[in-house]
């Protein structure tokens, strides 16, 4: 598992801003904890959340990335 498209042009996009506001932080500062299937949860979690983000964004419920 990798962290999708959507999840890296999230992250880039709040990165410049320290972070401040990603709707992906909380999933993407959480601890990851040991081995590889740990670090493919962690993936997926955060996958998961920028997955919601797109589709409220989709819905009109948040207005843009930035």
């Amino acid at each position: 598992m990798r962290l999708t498209e959507k999840s890296r042009e999230i992250c880039n996009q709040f990165y410049k801003n320290k972070c401040g506001m990603c709707p992906i932080r909380p999933e993407c500062v959480a601890s990851i904890g040991g081995g590889q299937e740990a670090f493919e949860r962690w993936q997926q979690n955060v996958n998961r959340a920028a997955g919601r983000y797109i589709s409220k964004s989709n819905e009109g419920r948040v207005e843009s990335l930035c």
